[in-house]
């Protein structure tokens, strides 16, 4: 009985560094992967990638998000981009047609009735 327990012992003081080991090395593994993982829709830019998907000079770019006029994230040192946030930002900035203004003042005069 007691070889028993000396041999259990034993096993345990051997075996018990070597599991925690490997659960804890799968589990910052599963920790990680998840962390990092980003959906398959959400692209984000590193500031090279932004200026060539925008087509502006770096000084540009720069001088855009220390004004705040460019949506943008910072880490550290580094600025990042996200291309939903950027294809809305220059959505936000188109020039009407004249024939949408036209369309527009129609609907206007129609809703407000003629006053000449």
């Amino acid at each position: 009985m007691e070889q028993d327990t000396d041999f259990q012992r034993l096993l345990r003081d051997l075996l018990e560094p070597i599991i925690d080991d490997c659960v804890t090395r799968a589990f910052n593994k599963n920790i990680n992967e998840l962390k990092f993982e980003k959906p398959e829709n959400e692209e984000v830019f590193d500031m090279k990638e932004a200026m060539e998907y925008l087509k502006l000079k770096k000084g540009t770019m720069y001088r855009m998000t220390m004004d705040r006029e460019i949506p943008h994230y910072k880490v550290g040192r580094r600025l990042f981009f996200r291309k939903e946030e950027l294809d809305s930002w220059i959505n936000k900035g188109k020039v009407r047609t004249n024939d949408e203004i036209n369309q527009e003042a129609d609907a206007y005069i129609l809703k407000k009735g003629r006053r000449y």
